[in-house]
């Protein structure tokens, strides 16, 4: 009902995705579509842009380590991938469930493949995803989350190297818009295959690390 009244007395909605003005408009009455107007969350390209530097065999994520993001499945996709590479995944930042991912890690025998450098200076990323053959924005997929995009998403796009995501809406709707990203089901296997392509196809990913 608060919600309600806001949005049924006010001038104008500020909206960060579309989806999000979409799921305003089902769910409360008197809200006129022409009051919103889309102000995306973005990337500071003054900090995040390629660098010219070598790549190294390595995978990205850095973020938020909670649980809206299906990093679980990212891990246990790393069996598949090194049996065909030998490739790490930095999961770079903190969260609610690092402790229970470094947990899955161990339990599943992924220590050589999968590392948590912890929360690192911001200044310090932007060469880190350079570094980086792929990042990786794998969203679970929930309702709730239809109209997000993260935010490292945009990092990884900005640095100039392609991502795998996973998740609807939004996110799915950047990836085939941009031609930057591929999003991948919420699964190990999924997930591992969507990697690999990019892995085999380095020209692929220079062009989508253009995009």
């Amino acid at each position: 009902a608060y919600e309600q009244f806001c949005y049924s007395n006010t001038d104008m909605i500020c909206i960060t995705t579309e989806e999000l003005g979409q799921d305003i408009l089902r769910t409360y009455k008197k809200v006129d579509k022409r009051m919103m107007k889309i102000t995306p969350n973005g990337v500071d390209t003054n900090l995040f842009y390629p660098l010219n530097i070598p790549k190294k065999n390595q995978i990205i994520y850095a973020g938020n380590i909670g649980h809206a993001q299906d990093l679980e499945d990212v891990i246990l996709a790393m069996k598949k991938i090194n049996e065909q590479f030998d490739l790490k995944l930095l999961i770079v930042g903190d969260g609610d469930i690092k402790g229970y991912l470094e947990k899955i890690t161990v339990e599943n025998g992924l220590t050589d493949f999968v590392e948590f450098p912890g929360l690192l200076p911001r200044k310090d990323i932007p060469k880190m995803i350079s570094e980086s053959l792929i990042g990786v924005a794998p969203l679970r997929k929930l309702k709730t989350l239809e109209y997000a995009v993260p935010t490292k998403a945009y990092e990884y796009m900005a640095c100039g190297i392609p991502f795998v995501g996973c998740g609807e809406g939004e996110i799915r709707k950047l990836a085939e818009v941009s031609g930057g990203g591929i999003i991948a089901e919420n699964n190990p296997d999924a997930i591992a295959d969507a990697i690999l392509y990019l892995l085999r196809n380095p020209e692929k990913r220079v062009i989508m690390g253009k995009k």
